[in-house]
């Protein structure tokens, strides 16, 4: 991920749900708004509301946050972004509004929360660095491992700002949040020994011909009523059906069949565009 600091810098977690919880609690005395993508992952608003913090939606597309839609003079906000691929849009926020989204932030002096979600599997083109590497001083850098190893091990890391450390620290002590050593132990040991590289080289490829299965099977059976997106990386893909609402009832007939939908509408903060 092209990330650099020091062991004091990582604070480990119990999934990366955690670290927004901390996060929250520690930037709510300071900055009581959030800029935050629409849609997103309604577990992140569902903490973020249950801190009393208010949202500033900013609207997605298929380039990531729309940060030329960022007002250049707010304040008392901080930010959360999914740049690497953003769920549920898909999308991979290019290197030009990375830029432009640090430069934002270095201005109105507040930090950015990377939420690293769903990075590990990239199948086109090389590996997407950290928006942390662009400017370590501001990026808190969230990430999990329930995506690339498996879900129920809710194990999750935060990359700090130096002067952000102690507190967070003391935030996690105080609301008696811990993660067993257990688990701790075994990654550690899992990711030493090259485990955890081969497993990723290993999964790569076998998500990478699923996923072509996947799309060609819709594109055979939908051909033009469908548009494909976030194919590229990651371990879900955004299908776009001209003329389709997905009532619960379709939803439910899919389940039914084995087959689980999300609609980007329920993750949506301002309803009724998707």
């Amino acid at each position: 991920k092209g990330i650099k600091c020091y062991p004091d810098q990582i604070i480990i977690l119990s999934g990366s749900s955690e670290g927004f919880l901390i996060i929250g609690k520690l930037l709510k005395p300071y900055y009581n708004n959030v800029i935050i993508e629409d849609p997103v992952y309604n577990g992140i608003q569902k903490i973020f509301k249950s801190l009393d913090i208010k949202f500033y939606p900013i609207p997605v597309d298929d380039k990531g946050i729309r940060s030329d839609l960022i007002p250049e003079n707010i304040k008392n906000h901080f930010i959360i972004v999914t740049p690497s691929h953003q769920f549920p849009t898909g999308s991979v926020l290019p290197i030009q509004r990375r830029v432009k989204l640090i430069k934002l932030a270095r201005n109105i002096n507040t930090y950015i929360i990377e939420n690293d979600y769903d990075s590990e599997f990239r199948y086109t083109g090389q590996q997407i660095s950290s928006l942390h590497l662009l400017d370590p001083e501001i990026v808190i850098h969230i990430g999990t491992f329930s995506e690339s190893l498996y879900p129920s091990l809710r194990l999750g890391y935060m990359v700090l700002p130096e002067s952000l450390v102690k507190d967070c620290c003391k935030i996690k002590e105080s609301c008696g949040l811990f993660t067993p050593s257990i688990y701790q132990l075994a990654l550690s040991n899992f990711i030493k020994e090259g485990y955890f590289e081969r497993h990723i080289n290993k999964m790569k490829k076998l998500y990478k011909g699923k996923r072509k299965i996947l799309i060609d099977k819709l594109k055979d059976e939908f051909k033009s009523s469908i548009k494909i997106s976030g194919d590229s990386i990651g371990l879900y893909i955004v299908v776009e059906f001209k003329n389709v609402i997905f009532t619960d009832q379709i939803l439910k007939k899919l389940l039914d069949n084995k087959v689980r939908v999300y609609r980007v509408e329920d993750h949506s903060i301002i309803k009724g565009k998707h």
